[in-house]
């Protein structure tokens, strides 16, 4: 007991991985609204003025939400892993390119 208060180290008391639960929802949402939502809305906003956007189609998108999918898990359940790292490195080149092709 140090200052009055008892500090948990691990175990029941850990929350930790509920922060990180928490900020992996938050980036599946941002990922989710981003990645689809946006260039969905836009992509008929240009297609309403004659004007080409450029898409990776949707199995690209599938790739890309299951890379975070898994990374997002694998940082939850396991931050320090190396195939944490991996999986991260993997979601970053797969948003890359999506962002790369998308002309909006």
């Amino acid at each position: 007991m140090a200052g009055g208060r008892l500090r948990p180290r691990g175990g029941a008391g850990d929350t930790e991985p509920a922060a990180r639960l928490g900020l992996a929802a938050l980036i599946a949402l941002i990922t989710v609204i981003g990645g689809h939502i946006v260039p969905a809305l836009t992509a008929n906003w240009l297609a309403a003025r004659q004007t080409p956007a450029v898409r990776p189609g949707p199995g690209m998108d599938r790739l890309d939400l299951a890379v975070t999918g898994a990374a997002l898990v694998a940082w939850v359940g396991w931050p320090a892993h190396p195939l944490t790292g991996y999986l991260a490195v993997g979601t970053d080149l797969a948003n890359a390119f999506r962002w790369a092709r998308w002309r909006g």
